[in-house]
């Protein structure tokens, strides 16, 4: 690195178009959309209209975290969407090289059911097989401009010397 340089040495991706990074990019440069109408209605009854996962493609709960009382669909979900993204994102590292810190953006608070930043990167934590520095992370919730509000702070915190790597998104 040199300066106030920042270089991304690896991606990870799970998405209704690919589950990796490379099929992403690939659906993308054909032009596929996953957007469809969701039975979800907005408040003038109106389908939302997005890109979805059906459950039967994301990757099992790790088995300690089925049995965790108070662990919510919502958690359960993103949980399971999250981890193959951060474990791509580290394939492309050394092996044996020291866990990087996750920096994460969580939905906004103003739901129904609030997330526990805390509990959350637990057990994505746990749910990762402890692929990230549980100790140097965080998590923000902050809604949609959490994402970029963690890369934000994933720089800074390269920056600053604290870390060499980090894993944000």
């Amino acid at each position: 690195m040199s300066g106030n340089r920042i270089n991304i040495v690896g991606t990870g991706l799970f998405t209704p178009l690919g589950t990796d990074s490379d099929q992403t990019a690939a659906s993308i440069a054909a032009g596929l959309s996953a957007f469809e109408e969701s039975p979800i209605m907005d408040r003038a009854f109106q389908p939302f209209i997005l890109g979805s996962l059906p459950q039967d493609c994301l990757p099992e709960l790790h088995a300690s975290l089925a049995e965790t009382p108070g662990l919510t669909y919502r958690e359960t979900r993103l949980i399971r969407l999250a981890a193959p993204a951060i474990q791509e994102t580290l394939s492309r590292f050394t092996p044996g090289q020291s866990p990087p810190p996750l920096f994460l953006g969580l939905p906004e608070r103003s739901t129904n059911i609030k997330l526990d930043p805390d509990k959350f990167l637990q057990s994505l934590h746990t749910q990762t097989e402890s692929c990230f520095d549980l100790s140097g992370s965080h998590a923000l919730v902050q809604g949609r401009s959490s994402g970029l509000t963690s890369v934000h702070l994933a720089c800074a915190a390269i920056k600053s010397g604290k870390t060499k790597i980090a894993i944000a998104g």
